[in-house]
C-alpha cells in the first residue's frame, strides 16, 4: 500500500487480555460479542493509508497488508493508546459537576478541566475521575483482511462520504476533468452534522480524491400534480 490509497479494511478488535471484542466491522460477529447495535452501519470501513487516523501499530499494519489477505496483529500499549498514568487518575470536587446537571455513577463518562474521564469512585463531596484513555495499558489484537482499493476518483469520494458522513449512496457524483460535482442527498439540506461533515469531506476530497475542484449542489425539485388532477382542473377552466 502507498500513503494516500484508500482501501476498505473489515476488522475485528479485542483486548488481549480478556478476550473481549471492543469493535466490529461484521454484523455476525458484533451478535456474536453481545456488542451489537441495530442503529450501526457494519460493513468494510474504508480508511486513508498513512493518514495518521488510527493507532499506530494498526496503521503500520494496514500499510504493509495484501488485499484479499487475512492477517493478524498483536499491538502492545506503546503502539497503541499508550500506557495507564496514575497521574491522570484525579479527585474532583462534585460541585464542578453539579454545574453540569450531569449524572454521576462509576463507569459515566464526564468532562472536567478540558479533559474527557471515567468516574471511578463517588464520596462526600469529591470524584474520583480517570482521565486515561479507556484502553490505556491494554494488548490489542486485531484480525483483518484488505477488502479492497478504490482506484477512480469517483470510488475515492464515495468512500470518503462515508469515512466522515452516512449513505454515500445517496450522494450523486460526476466527474469532468479535474473537478468533482457532488450532488447531495436530501438529508443535508436539514442534518444538523452535515455542515461539520462537509469541511472534512472536501478536505480529503481536495488531498485524496483526485480532483482539484469540488462542487456540491443542493437540488430542490418541484413535485409535478399527478396527471389526473392536472386534467380536472383543465376541464374546469373549460367550463
Amino acid at each position: 500500500m502507498q500513503k494516500g490509497d484508500i482501501v476498505k479494511v473489515d476488522y475485528e478488535l479485542r483486548i488481549k487480555e480478556t478476550g473481549k471484542v471492543i469493535d466490529t466491522t461484521s454484523a455476525e460477529s458484533a451478535k456474536a460479542s453481545g456488542t451489537f447495535d441495530e442503529k450501526a452501519h457494519y460493513g468494510p470501513m474504508p480508511m486513508i493509508v498513512g493518514a495518521g487516523r488510527t493507532i499506530k501499530g494498526f496503521e503500520e499494519a494496514i500499510a504493509n497488508a495484501e488485499i484479499g489477505k487475512e492477517a493478524s496483529i498483536e499491538i502492545a500499549p506503546k503502539e497503541a493508546y499508550g500506557e495507564r498514568d496514575a497521574a491522570k487518575v484525579e479527585t474532583i470536587s462534585i460541585h464542578e459537576f453539579r454545574k453540569q446537571d450531569i449524572e454521576l455513577y462509576p463507569g459515566a463518562t464526564v468532562q472536567a478541566k478540558g479533559k474527557t474521564g471515567t468516574v471511578q469512585t463517588i464520596t462526600p463531596g469529591r470524584v474520583r475521575v480517570d482521565f486515561n484513555h479507556p484502553l490505556a495499558g491494554k494488548t490489542l489484537v486485531y484480525k483483518f483482511k484488505i477488502a479492497g482499493k478504490s482506484e477512480t476518483a469517483e470510488e475515492k469520494i464515495n468512500d470518503i462520504v462515508g469515512m466522515h458522513y452516512t449513505m454515500p449512496e445517496e450522494f450523486g457524483v460526476k466527474i469532468e476533468g479535474d473537478a468533482a460535482t457532488i450532488t447531495l442527498a436530501d438529508i443535508c439540506k436539514y442534518d444538523p452534522n452535515w455542515p461539520p461533515a462537509k469541511y472534512k469531506i472536501v478536505g480529503d476530497i481536495r488531498e485524496y480524491g483526485g480532483v482539484g475542484t469540488v462542487r456540491l449542489i443542493e437540488e430542490y425539485v418541484k413535485k409535478e400534480a399527478p396527471k389526473a388532477e392536472t386534467e380536472e382542473k383543465t376541464e374546469e377552466k373549460k367550463q
